[in-house]
């Protein structure tokens, strides 16, 4: 049913070339949960890329024979195509299997659970140099713990950033013993051995042996929803976007927890093979031929240093790629989405893929000797990043810390200095340089003839200036006010250009408002449709059925509708026909290539035509129509959902969700989109979002418009302009959201403006802060400003500075801003004053 074009190995050369052009820029990502691994026999590399076409995991490749992970329907895809191939034992993946236990020594297997134990006894014996946290929970509510090293663990210094992380691949768990000894190693060696010393005296060492924990559980090689979390990063060639969202849970959260350090040299830890493998790991053509990056020369020193004091690595030949125990990524064989490209293209650091062992995990009697193969390369390849060009990127007027890029001649892969030390670190071989520095807002500084010797860094601080730019300032700095049911309201804001050069500003609106009934008063009621509605007869997967009349005209990113058709997996649209991949295959929105005139409540890849499943549709005639989704399933028999979409005439639809089951919940895109993919609201895509039992209300137009929306404002000059509050799609009780200000200040080029509103009630006014008292006329006389939103104060006193209304006594309430306590006669006396309304 899953039909993809695929270039086969048949055709000529430049046929070949030609067709994976047009095929190549769209990446596979099946759910794996149900794949085996195969030996397949190849005719050359052209057909490992048939085999990833399709959707096959690569896992190892040498000569004529690749290991590789298969879906059965695949697997007999591949034999219609004249493969030849076969299905491995479990005794030929794993022939170690049974020696495998949960232990708590370093001689030992762990688990997640394990890794924490020991985590907490060395924080507890060593405070000075080892924390750890997590960043965060897998897909089954799993820690990722993360473990850091230093001489002075407690602060963030300006040192050298590393990091190993290990066992992307839940059965590769010879890289997490690994890691555990080696944390081990740092530790207990401090003070004794020289090179151990001055790795925690002068880095910041960051490892995460366990990067699957849900993976090592089973073991398997995927995470718990059936994703490859080193097939899934982004791509500079088919994933250019780099953005967690839309990506598997795990490697959302190391890519959010790399966004906030600053490491310049790491590895990732697999098994399967023994080799250093360097990038590209992907190149244009997608046929595995050498792909060496700019930097090429780097990276394959960096990886020959670990393979050299591994003997195991450096005498390892058996594919033709192998050169001194290292092999660039693909030439063996490519992949997309891999770890160690996504390291190099966004965050500035080299990373190397280190294969330690044949099998997988092996005996328990083999870890020892698969450490002492390793050891010395651990710490070899980590000394590599004192080598090249550090120093400081400042501010040349103030002397800050500037977060600036570092380019090397004009290869767009840079480096960073820190934003909070300024400090940079530059690995290089020994040789003669140039460096570009430049920052927002700061004037570019090219400096030539950089000279870097083996063995001492260079020492190159950097001060910029400053560009002449305009500066934004804002007034208030946050908004909370009342306002009455289906009103509106206006604000006054204050916009400042403190700068030197003209500032250009633009509000940022948006054409919808989304209300959560988790976070408002919008109620969840199901709207039962059975008995007055049309059951939608699908009779095969991924149907588009319609048109089908509104009953009304309904009006839609400036257009009116009065049909619609509606998609099998969870979408309506008002024109769009699509039933084949591009109905099922979720994007993110707005985007050209999904289904024009959108609404997708729940967009995946569903199968309602199935017993059991039943969808509706119920239309009043005047004023809503209702699509009912019920006990519908996912293609892939994981998810069972329940949830439907109701179009109102005023423009406004409301999504509800019933029992969504607990199974595959990250799968699919809630949003919509106009007509050509230019403009649409992305409220969730591949990740967790919806409960049970919740609704989403989305209204058109925005909550808030500013008037004018955009301006002009010189330097030393202002401007007020009009935020004005429309509440009528609001239900009662609190609802915050914010003001978005553009603009072409390089510091601030965005400012939040937070807004509170009090629909159907009132805020509470401001709190009396200068209430001052005098004695007057034999009496006191208490004085303080006018606080907004007040209609009365009450004036309370006590005979204890800590009174308070309970031990105190109120005088009076009054309207006014001063009152003379005439009564107050012949001792110490405090007060203070409520504002009311």
């Amino acid at each position: 049913m899953r039909h993809l074009r695929t270039c086969f190995a048949a055709l000529m050369i430049g046929i070949v070339l030609a067709c994976s052009a047009s095929v190549f820029a769209v990446q596979v990502h099946k759910n794996m949960l149900d794949s085996r691994l195969a030996e397949v026999e190849l005719n050359s590399k052209l057909d490992l890329k048939a085999i990833q076409d399709l959707g096959g995991i690569v896992d190892n490749f040498n000569g004529t024979l690749a290991r590789v992970y298969l879906l059965p329907e695949d697997f007999r895809e591949l034999q219609l195509r004249g493969m030849t191939l076969r299905w491995l034992t479990e005794e030929e993946i794993d022939p170690y299997g049974d020696f495998r236990h949960p232990h708590e020594t370093l001689d030992e297997y762990h688990y997640n659970d394990d890794i924490e134990a020991m985590f907490i006894g060395w924080q507890a014996s060593y405070p000075t140099m080892f924390s750890y946290e997590s960043i965060g929970l897998s897909v089954e509510n799993r820690n990722l713990w993360m473990a850091k090293l230093s001489d002075n663990v407690t602060s963030d210094e300006p040192e050298i950033e590393v990091k190993y992380i290990s066992t992307m691949h839940g059965d590769e768990v010879v890289g997490l013993e690994n890691c555990l000894r080696f944390i081990d190693t740092l530790l207990t060696g401090y003070g004794t051995d020289p090179e151990l010393t001055e790795l925690m005296d002068d880095f910041e060492i960051f490892i995460m042996p366990l990067m699957n924990p849900d993976g090592r559980e089973v073991p398997q090689r995927y995470n718990a929803d059936g994703a490859d979390l080193n097939r899934t990063f982004p791509d500079r060639i088919v994933d250019s976007v780099n953005t967690p969202v839309g990506h598997p849970q795990e490697v959302g959260l190391v890519m959010n927890w790399s966004a906030t350090r600053n490491c310049v040299l790491s590895a990732n830890f697999h098994g399967g093979e023994v080799i250093a493998n360097y990038p590209w790991d992907n190149n244009y053509s997608g046929l595995s031929i050498h792909s060496p990056t700019p930097e090429h020369d780097l990276f394959y020193h960096l990886a020959y240093t670990y393979a050299s004091y591994n003997s195991s690595m450096l005498s390892n030949h058996s594919s033709p790629s192998f050169i001194n125990g290292t092999t660039n990524g693909a030439d063996w064989y490519v992949i997309s989405g891999g770890m160690q490209d996504w390291n190099y293209v966004w965050m500035g650091c080299k990373e190397i893929t280190m294969e330690l062992s044949y099998t997988k995990s092996g005996p328990l009697s083999a870890l020892d000797s698969l450490w002492w193969e390793n050891e010395t390369s651990m710490r070899k390849y980590l000394l590599e990043a004192r080598e090249g060009v550090r120093g400081f990127v400042t501010d040349a007027s103030t002397g800050d810390p500037v977060r600036a890029d570092i380019m090397l001649d004009a290869i767009s892969y840079v480096t960073y200095s820190s934003a909070l030390h300024g400090d940079y670190h530059r690995i290089f071989r020994p040789g003669t340089y140039t460096l570009t520095f430049s920052a927002p807002g700061y004037e570019s500084q090219t400096i030539n003839n950089i000279s870097v010797v083996a063995g001492t860094p260079t020492i190159l601080n950097v001060q910029l200036n400053r560009t002449p730019a305009p500066e934004i300032a804002v007034s208030p700095l946050s908004i909370e006010e009342p306002i009455p049911v289906c009103d509106e309201i206006e604000v006054p804001i204050m916009i400042e250009n403190n700068g030197t050069t003209s500032l250009s500003w633009s509000g940022i609106l948006s054409d919808w408002t989304v209300i959560d009934s988790r976070e408002s008063s919008l109620e969840y009621v199901w709207r039962d449709i059975s008995s007055e509605g049309t059951e939608i007869d699908f009779s095969t997967d991924d149907q588009n059925l319609g048109p089908y009349s509104i009953g009304f005209t309904f009006p839609f990113y400036g257009q009116n509708f009065t049909t619609y058709r509606i998609s099998a997996n969870g979408w309506l649209s008002f024109t769009a026909t699509d039933a084949g991949e591009s109905s099922y295959n979720n994007t993110g929105l707005p985007n050209s290539s999904a289904p024009e005139n959108l609404i997708a409540p729940w967009w995946d890849d569903l199968s309602p035509h199935r017993t059991g499943c039943v969808v509706t549709r119920y239309t009043s005639g005047t004023d809503s129509l209702i699509i009912s989704y019920e006990n519908v399933e996912s293609y892939q028999y994981e998810g069972l959902y329940n949830f439907q979409m109701i179009l109102l005439a005023s423009g406004d639809i409301l999504f509800q969700y019933g029992d969504m089951g607990a199974n595959r919940l990250t799968s699919a895109t809630i949003g919509l989109q106009n007509s050509t993919g230019s403009a649409g609201l992305q409220i969730a895509r591949d990740e967790t979002f919806i409960e049970n039992n919740m609704a989403l209300r989305i209204c058109s137009g925005s909550v808030v418009d500013l008037v004018p929306v955009s301006g002009s404002i010189p330097a030393s000059g202002s401007d007020v302009v009009s935020a004005v509050f429309n509440s009528c799609c609001l239900p009662e009780g609190l609802y915050t959201t914010s003001i978005e200000i553009s603009s072409n200040d390089p510091f601030h080029p965005l400012v939040s403006i937070p807004v509170t509103l009090d629909v159907g009630g009132q805020m509470d006014p401001d709190p009396v802060t200068d209430l001052t008292a005098l004695f007057e006329d034999g009496g006191v006389r208490l004085n303080w400003s006018e606080s907004a939103d007040a209609t009365s104060y009450e004036i309370w006193r006590g005979i204890t500075p800590d009174f308070d209304t309970s031990s105190g006594s109120m005088l009076i309430e009054v309207t006014e801003t001063t009152y003379l306590d005439n009564s107050a006669i012949g001792e110490i006396l405090f007060y203070f004053v409520i504002a009311k309304r």
